[in-house]
């Protein structure tokens, strides 16, 4: 009988389901990845012995475990990105600014940036008093509402400083570090063998996200997120040999 060989190529895609106390998991589907990688370690001590003269190794033991995980995905999902972060994907409504202060000091060719994005109703206006003068674009100023930026262009005859009324627009935002530190997550990694068409999963009962993710903002072709994460042991299932305190591979055939 001839020899058999057992190989995988796998692919497949990742899902996470925020732990809450009711135990729903309610997933979503990270974006799509070129490297998920699993990694254990223990740390262990050791004795040796003082008979022979030799000092050698006659006892080993396990003082701690870890299990790591590390996503690269080449999707990036601003809820992915959020999560590389420790961010909080979010509303932001629009809100209309009146008299904000341009300050004193302006010179011709200063850009300013305003508060918010996607401006609109944009209204510079001078100090003069009594009937203060209204500013023109392009004449007085340059506007880019996209990014809320003003680039000076005249300040013949204004007096200083400057007033702007605008409207900020409705954006979604993620706000470096808002994510509850508590915040952990079922991990499920639905696989399939390309070469077999047989299917595994990978799951994991408690992954925290590790402050240690990274983001290429310049990109010559499609850009990368790092996810990093570290699994932690839940405790209720460690005696459990079907599941395990941290997680398990499931081959389902």
């Amino acid at each position: 009988m001839a020899e058999q060989y057992k190989f995988l190529s796998l692919q497949g895609r990742s899902q996470i389901a925020l732990n809450v106390a009711s135990g729903v998991r309610v997933l979503r589907e990270l974006g799509n990845q070129t490297s998920v990688k699993l990694a254990i370690k223990a740390d262990t001590y050791s004795k040796n012995e003082t008979k022979t003269g030799q000092r050698q190794k006659v006892g080993e033991w396990t003082k701690t475990r870890s299990v790591d995980m590390t996503l690269t995905l080449d999707e990036q999902k601003p809820e992915d990105i959020a999560l590389a972060f420790q961010a909080d994907y979010q509303d932001i409504a629009s809100s209309s600014i009146q008299d904000a202060d341009l300050g004193s000091d302006l010179k011709v060719g200063d850009v300013i940036k305003l508060d918010g994005f996607n401006l609109t109703n944009v209204m510079l206006s001078d100090s003069t008093s009594g009937t203060p003068v209204q500013l023109v674009e392009g004449t007085h100023y340059k506007l880019e509402a996209d990014f809320g930026k003003i680039t000076i262009l005249s300040l013949d005859g204004l007096t200083q400083p400057l007033l702007a009324d605008f409207t900020t627009g409705d954006v979604k935002a993620s706000t470096l570090f808002t994510l509850p530190d508590t915040n952990e997550y079922y991990y499920l990694f639905e696989g399939i063998d390309t070469i077999s068409d047989e299917k595994l999963a990978l799951e994991l009962w408690r992954l925290k996200p590790t402050v240690d993710s990274e983001m290429d903002f310049i990109n010559e072709e499609t850009g990368e997120i790092t996810i990093k994460g570290s699994a932690l042991a839940d405790t209720t299932k460690q005696e459990d040999s079907q599941l395990g305190g941290f997680g398990r591979i499931v081959y389902l055939g």
